[in-house]
């Protein structure tokens, strides 16, 4: 269906947008659109990118795309990886990948891990992990392989920054809410407590 907007729409008589695909399948998946490269060569890819207008040319250029690529072509053993590409001062760059064994990597095209981050040459002022901002960071992995609680700026290992809370560091007990072992926030001088809750001494 052709609409006197310009909507097109196929298996529906009313689209909502410029093209609508409409296959109905209750309780299931249902294949919408193929997008189809064929050849079955090793790195053979089909790609789907964005465009926008660039305001200096007045040209089109791809902003980002997802890309699938045919990593293995060996019949029942055949593999894929889903790439996602960003335009990273004015050149597209893959940003993130999906491996066909369902690891995931920023930054690096080979994850080694479930989760892996390599910082790219333009990241390397940036953190790899953060939860929180950039003004109330809870926890952080810098690119030296830092890590920090409530801290920006770890500047060992392994760094707390304490603050007014009773315990910087405590372990108790499963199920006890008694630490046996503390460290005291910034109100207890830093004060290491075995056994104690309160300690009078730096350690005690």
């Amino acid at each position: 269906v052709l609409q006197s907007g310009g909507n097109v729409g196929i298996g529906t008589t009313s689209p909502r947008a410029l093209l609508e695909l409409v296959k109905t399948s209750s309780g299931a998946t249902q294949d919408q659109l193929y997008l189809t490269n064929a050849n079955s060569a090793t790195s053979t890819a089909t790609r789907l990118s964005f465009v926008s207008q660039q305001d200096t040319t007045q040209t089109a250029t791809t902003t980002g795309a997802i890309t699938s690529i045919l990593t293995r072509n060996w019949n029942t053993i055949s593999s894929g990886e889903l790439a996602f590409s960003t335009l990273q001062g004015g050149t597209l760059s893959e940003a993130m990948r999906i491996t066909a064994s369902s690891t995931i990597g920023v930054g690096t095209t080979t994850p080694w891990g479930l989760f892996s981050i390599n910082p790219t040459a333009s990241l390397l002022s940036s953190p790899q992990f953060v939860v929180g901002s950039s003004s109330a960071t809870n926890f952080i992995i810098n690119n030296q392989g830092y890590l920090g609680i409530a801290t920006t700026s770890p500047y060992s290992l392994f760094s707390i920054e304490q603050g007014t809370e009773n315990y910087s560091f405590s372990v108790s007990n499963q199920g006890s809410s008694t630490p046996s072992f503390t460290i005291n926030g910034v109100n207890g001088d830093g004060r290491i407590g075995i056994g104690s809750t309160s300690p009078a001494q730096l350690i005690s």
